[in-house]
């Protein structure tokens, strides 16, 4: 091969690697790295909002902080809430607000199913055996037990009021006692508890109410009988009266007379023995002490049984109908 050739040969295989090194290398140089892209910030002002893991979870953490705001629950078209400060109870039907109660001084709401008071049954339940569901508001008065109100309503088309329920003590419980699908409310009547009793030992016997259409919820006698006592039981619990507070004299007769044994009630009355000291519970003033006998006071708590709002379903049920009870 001639020199000429050879050399001009070896120059192209030299040249041709090294252009393409040289290009590559101005490619790079022409091509920069892409700037990494700020996410925009969520805002009500962004036009298309980015959602991102931070904002979602900012998203969930304010819905949970807005639900501290009320209890609410849903049952078909309806939407129940009671404020975080328990004052004021709504109800909202597709989006309307169709009733706003406010409590009043020293009170506060509860709803039926809430986290705090599960003695209620949860909304939505069947109290009543119509096949419709039905819900509990409790009316909380600070002054007492005793003042606290029980609203129950239906809840179908329209929210309706069945009943409402005054003068039990705080603390009562549905249940079907007889198998009819209808749920008994079961409470205490409060009758005694501010009669001559020490604080904290006042009787409240219990009662049964049935729900009653047109009548609300009525006492149901049926439900509360039971056997009548032994005479023997009857004397043991007389003589366990002794050094026992007058509280224990009330709640023994009240549990006879609340389960259609009144006659028996006075027997267990006549059984006891009377203390000196039961006076000084029931008469702070010295001066009124001494003026009653074992007598006189058990027709003080005649009279005052007679102020029980169940008094006349307790003289039907105890057969003192036509009797010198007609008080």
């Amino acid at each position: 091969m001639p020199k000429n050739k050879i050399i001009m040969t070896v120059v192209v295989v030299v040249t041709v690697p090294v252009l393409v090194l040289l290009l590559a290398k101005c490619s790079k140089k022409q091509v920069p790295k892409p700037e990494p892209t700020a996410v925009p910030a969520v805002t009500q002002e962004t036009a298309n909002p980015v959602t991102t893991p931070a904002s979602l979870a900012a998203s969930t953490r304010a819905k949970k902080a807005e639900a501290k705001d009320a209890d609410t629950f849903n049952v078909k078209d309806f939407e129940f809430k009671v404020s975080e400060d328990k004052t004021v109870f709504e109800v909202v039907k597709k989006g309307e607000v169709i009733m706003t109660k406010e409590a009043g001084d020293k009170e506060s709401f509860t709803l039926s199913g809430d986290s705090v008071d599960k003695s209620l049954p949860e909304i939505g339940t069947d109290l009543t055996g119509d096949g419709k569901p039905d819900m509990v508001l409790k009316t909380r008065s600070e002054k007492d037990s005793c003042s606290t109100i029980y609203s129950i309503f239906t809840i179908e088309q329209d929210l309706e009021l069945l009943a409402e329920v005054k003068g039990l003590e705080e603390g009562i419980t549905f249940k079907d006692l007889n198998g009819d699908r209808s749920q008994e409310l079961i409470g205490r009547d409060c009758t005694f508890l501010d009669w001559w009793a020490a604080l904290g030992e006042a009787p409240a016997p219990v009662v049964v109410l049935s729900y009653l259409e047109g009548s609300g919820y009525v006492m149901a006698d049926e439900l509360m009988r039971a056997d009548p006592p032994d005479t023997a039981d009857l004397q043991a619990k007389a003589d366990k009266a002794k050094g026992k507070p007058i509280s224990y004299i009330w709640k023994n007769m009240l549990d006879l007379i609340y389960s259609g044994n009144g006659d028996d009630a006075w027997k267990f009355y006549d059984m006891a023995e009377w203390n000196d000291d039961w006076e000084v519970e029931m008469q702070e003033d010295e001066a009124d002490r001494g003026k009653g006998s074992k007598e006189e006071y058990l027709e003080a708590f005649k009279e005052h049984l007679s102020t029980s709002p169940y008094w006349k379903k307790i003289k039907k049920m105890n057969g003192w109908e036509f009797t010198e009870m007609m008080m």
